[in-house]
């Protein structure tokens, strides 16, 4: 029902714009879409009819997972599958999305498109599929909430395997083997695992390094289940305490709570990154928060809307975000705490379990 009600949404969006009709062919907007889930395929949509065009590798996977599409079948590779179906279509004022395709994928369409087609690029601002796919359903919502709860587990379980003397990729194996056996069908992302200093790099990469006694370990990680993202990170330190950690993780999960608790629908992207920085800016580390609070997620990791210090997005009831403030301190490590929100009519209701 949900991708009936996502086409409904589509035609309304075109219906209501300058577009007679709509080229698309990243994965998660045909997905999101049309339920297809195979590795080649173009959609195409004007005011009445929904065409998925694809090659005979997908055409039982089609015809189950894509019941109410027009299913055209031709070569595996280019475009000119689509090309044929766009041309035998009334509709001449034809949109496509700036980030969709590749330029050799554009020019192939404008070279071959019939001469009363004319072809729109819409820019990312104005982009239709990003701005809807912004509002989840409530099956959305409750399939990203299943995704953030296993994520939760297996950060946990991630939490309790580090221990001095275990690599950084070693760690990531037992994480991204633990998240397979409880049902991921993927990861989100290349996990994240940094120790000591390299956690001063918020997207450090995982090393043949061993984790040492007396060090913080940073674990930011997220997962597919049911063809939606999670996205969590937790930071731990392992051996004697340690004075200036607590105190830096102390500032770091009040901006957190702070950001969450007063985040509400209305508000934009830039004013919820502002409430952290605030109580960075109290403590006197704020040029140590290096990156943006949040974003949302769903058929991708990374969706609208963006919280961060530029950001005009507006936070709609329906959205997924996460919120993850961070410091960093080049030579010593960073420390980051991450979970995901569900934006409701009122207040944010955190959907991630593990504990902090």
């Amino acid at each position: 029902m949900t991708k009936e009600l996502n086409i409904d949404r589509l035609r309304n969006a075109l219906n209501e714009s300058d577009y007679e009709s709509l080229i698309i062919r990243s994965s998660a907007n045909i997905e999101w879409l049309s339920n297809f889930s195979g590795s080649n395929a173009w959609l195409f949509v004007d005011r009445k009819e929904n065409y998925l065009a694809t090659d005979s590798r997908y055409t039982t996977q089609a015809e189950q997972e894509s019941k109410n599409w027009k299913v055209s079948i031709g070569k595996r590779h280019g475009v000119s599958n689509i090309i044929e179906i766009i041309n035998a279509s009334a509709a001449q004022n034809i949109a496509l999305l700036e980030n969709d395709i590749s330029l050799k994928e554009y020019n192939h369409l404008i070279k071959h498109l019939s001469s009363d087609k004319k072809i729109t690029v819409i820019e990312e601002k104005d982009d239709l599929l990003i701005k809807l796919r912004a509002t989840k359903s409530l099956d959305e919502i409750n399939k990203i909430e299943q995704s953030a709860i296993l994520a939760s587990d297996v950060v946990e379980f991630g939490v309790s395997q580090i221990q001095a003397g275990i690599s950084e990729i070693e760690l990531v194996h037992k994480i991204e083997s633990y998240a397979k056996k409880q049902g991921a069908q993927k990861m989100s992302f290349d996990t994240i695992v940094a120790s000591g200093a390299r956690a001063a790099m918020p997207h450090a990469k995982p090393q043949n390094e061993e984790i040492k006694d007396n060090s913080m370990v940073l674990i930011d990680l997220g997962v597919y289940l049911d063809g939606y993202a999670s996205d969590i990170t937790r930071t731990k330190w392992i051996g004697q305490k340690n004075e200036k950690f607590e105190r830096i993780y102390s500032i770091v999960k009040l901006a957190q709570e702070m950001a969450s608790e007063r985040c509400e629908a209305g508000m934009r992207g830039k004013d919820v990154h502002e409430i952290a920085e605030t109580v960075f800016s109290e403590a006197n580390i704020a040029e140590l928060f290096i990156h943006g609070l949040g974003h949302g997620v769903g058929k991708e990791i990374h969706e609208l809307p963006y919280l961060d210090k530029n950001s005009e997005n507006i936070l709609i009831p329906g959205s997924v975000i996460t919120i993850e403030p961070g410091i960093y301190i080049p030579g010593w490590g960073g420390i980051r705490i991450e979970d995901m929100f569900q934006v409701t009519d009122t207040k944010l209701r955190q959907i991630t379990t593990a504990n902090k």
